[in-house]
């Protein structure tokens, strides 16, 4: 599912079979309590779309959240844990 606030495309890559798995569904679910009809698209890093990203973006440690314009321009991202905080998130997200 594309989820988009404001024009902005906020995914998530991380490998779904992992050990970081449960903590990025955790945030997911968190993030849409917090702000309803907010839910970051989550893409495995397995799947052609979520390597195409990982590559386009530069990302090379997971999870990583990515904030996007719809026309592509990275907005902002992060890589890692510990994750970000929702509403920094959101502050990209709602820009």
């Amino acid at each position: 599912m594309l989820y988009t606030v404001n024009n902005m495309r906020t995914v998530i890559v991380y490998q779904f079979k992992s050990e970081h798995a449960s903590e990025v569904d955790t945030f997911c679910k968190e993030a849409e309590r917090r702000h309803p009809g907010f839910a970051p698209e989550k893409l495995d890093t397995d799947s052609k779309e979520g390597a195409n990203i990982a590559t386009l973006y530069g990302v090379t440690t997971y999870p990583a959240i990515v904030v996007l314009r719809n026309d592509g321009q990275l907005v902002q991202l992060w890589q890692g844990l510990p994750l970000p905080l929702i509403d920094e998130i959101m502050a990209y997200a709602l820009e």
